[in-house]
C-alpha cells in the first residue's frame, strides 16, 4: 500500500456558507473534504445504479490525469 494508498486526515473545519438570501437560506455550503462531519456516511448511501463505483472511477481518472499533467483543454469530464 506504500505507493498507491494515502491516508488523509479528517478535517475538523465546519462547513462555510455564503451570505443568506432574502429568505434566510444560504445558496451553498462549502466543506474541506474529507471532513469529520461526513465520516461514516458513505456506507449509508444507497443507489440503484453503481454510483459509488463510478464516482471512485471518476476520481481515480482525475488523479491520473493530474499526475500525468494532462491539459484540461484536451479532455472533457462527461
Amino acid at each position: 500500500c506504500a505507493s498507491r494508498c494515502s491516508h488523509p486526515q479528517l478535517s475538523e473545519e465546519v462547513g462555510m456558507e455564503d451570505d443568506e438570501d432574502d429568505e434566510g437560506v444560504p445558496s451553498f455550503r462549502d466543506w474541506v473534504l474529507p471532513c469529520r462531519e461526513f465520516h461514516g456516511m458513505w456506507e449509508s448511501l444507497c443507489y440503484e445504479e453503481d454510483v459509488k463505483g463510478r464516482l471512485l472511477s471518476y476520481a481515480d481518472s482525475a488523479m491520473l490525469f493530474s499526475k500525468m499533467n494532462v491539459s484540461p483543454q484536451l479532455i472533457t469530464w462527461n
